[in-house]
């Protein structure tokens, strides 16, 4: 007889998992239970990562319609300057903060 799939825990209630191993690597799964919600919230927060623009520049945009989290990497990095700019309010071109100072 094959294994039996997993149940889908019912909201709010913590995903277990199985028993196996020695006892050093059930203590160590047993430490790891996550919500369904807090599972959601992450996929959630995942999503709007991979949402947000990355890009390459030597400055932030001047035109375009930019979101919050939008992200410029610099392309021509130097000591003293920053690693990249980040969207911070959203519109035409938006909001544009440096971030990532790189120490001289």
């Amino acid at each position: 007889m094959g294994a039996q799939r997993p149940q889908r825990p019912p909201p709010g209630h913590s995903l277990l998992m199985p028993r196996v191993g020695d006892g050093s690597t059930q203590r160590a799964l047993d430490s790891v239970k996550l919500t369904a919600q807090q599972m959601q919230k992450t996929a959630a927060a995942t999503q709007t990562a991979l949402d947000a623009l990355h890009v390459t520049g030597t400055a932030p945009p001047t035109s375009g319609r930019h979101k919050i989290g939008d992200i410029v990497w610099n392309s021509a990095p130097v000591a003293g300057g920053f690693i990249g700019w980040v969207c911070v309010a959203e519109g035409n071109p938006g909001t544009w903060k440096a971030w990532g100072a790189i120490v001289p």
